[in-house]
């Protein structure tokens, strides 16, 4: 009945005050609170307290993450509370890239996001899922920049059976077709590559 879902709800508010912020059920009974108050500003509020109390890296977290930036009342305490969390934890957890890849199209111009994905090519190993995104993302804001040039080579010639190894090499020549030796690394690369990788016909 209506009267036993609010006095639900209302019990589920309690708990989320009563419990530790690491319980693993906080964000699920969150999340559903959430679903059925959408306008409850002090849920907002609560879930973004949590966001701080607790350590960034799972899904959960980035479940309540992006349920509050994609709420115009909460979006820019949680967009904030993102650029921190960049910096906790390693950047192999699933959340981070997400994290990222958001704060960069929100933020396109700062800085620090520019220099934490540089760092993060750097922290992760380069067969990192997410390593040729973030060396894409960041050349196309400097297509001149030798460093991340260096590294886009680098890579390409140490890691010829990664799936992006097409894409990375094609980012590369867009930037620099003056670059014969890359004709060389993808001469080499379509001669001992899988026939089943990815973009093998747009490297041909």
């Amino acid at each position: 009945t209506p009267h036993s879902m609010a006095r639900a709800l209302e019990r589920g508010r309690h708990w989320l005050d009563e419990v530790k912020p690491d319980h693993t059920s906080w964000p699920y009974v969150w999340l559903k609170l959430r679903a059925a108050l959408p306008e409850d500003d002090q849920l907002a509020e609560r879930g973004l307290q949590w966001l701080g109390e607790v350590r960034p890296g799972n899904n959960p977290w980035l479940s309540i993450w992006k349920n509050l930036r994609a709420t115009p009342q909460s979006a820019a305490r949680a967009l904030e509370r993102g650029r921190q969390s960049l910096d906790e934890g390693k950047p192999t957890r699933p959340s981070w890239i997400y994290v990222w890849q958001d704060l960069r199209r929100a933020l396109p111009e700062d800085k620090r996001l520019l220099e934490r994905g540089r760092e993060f090519l750097d922290e992760v190993e380069p067969n990192h899922y997410s390593w040729a995104y973030v060396w894409s993302n960041l050349l196309a804001t400097a297509p001149n920049d030798a460093d991340l040039a260096g590294k886009g080579l680098r890579w390409i010639r140490t890691m010829s059976d990664h799936n992006s190894w097409g894409y990375v090499w094609l980012v590369l020549s867009d930037a620099f077709p003056q670059d014969r030796s890359l004709m060389d690394d993808a001469v080499l690369w379509l001669s001992t590559a899988h026939l089943q990788q990815k973009l093998w016909g747009q490297v041909w």
